[in-house]
């Protein structure tokens, strides 16, 4: 291990030990019942955010540094994939497809078409009476 990944690490778990102290000491002093005020001064309240956002973003320049995406959102194990990869060459194929079949239609196509669907203009927008929500 290099000597400035090894010096991440050991300044990723300082910062870590500290986030986790200073969140004990918070949860420690922080009175069982919100009609006891806290022993905690507001400029000691002040601070103690100050430090964890210190913290945070510290964490982040070290994330950046290393390459690592922080953009990530929690999820369940059991929570269904809602994202859908999609290969680019299975979309210029489709955009071929659909180039294609814009050319100009023959009668025979054009006799078959489905009429244009029926739109009201209301407000300068046109509106699709089939999209939910219109009445």
């Amino acid at each position: 291990m290099s000597e400035e990944v090894e010096h991440f690490t050991k300044e990723k778990r300082v910062l870590v030990a500290m986030r986790k102290t200073l969140s004990s000491i918070v949860k420690d002093v922080t009175p069982s019942s919100s009609a006891i005020k806290s022993p905690l001064t507001e400029a000691t309240i002040e601070d103690i955010k100050m430090c964890f956002g210190l913290i945070a973003a510290r964490e982040q320049e070290i994330a950046k540094e290393a390459g690592i995406e922080l953009n990530e959102k929690p999820h369940f194990t059991d929570e269904a994939v809602t994202s859908n990869v999609v290969s680019l060459d299975s979309l210029k194929i489709t955009t071929t497809k659909v180039q294609s079949s814009s050319a100009q239609p023959s009668k025979e196509q054009s006799a078959k078409a489905k009429p244009a669907k029926t739109r009201k203009k209301i407000n300068r927008y046109e509106i699709d009476p089939s999209e939910e929500g219109f009445e």
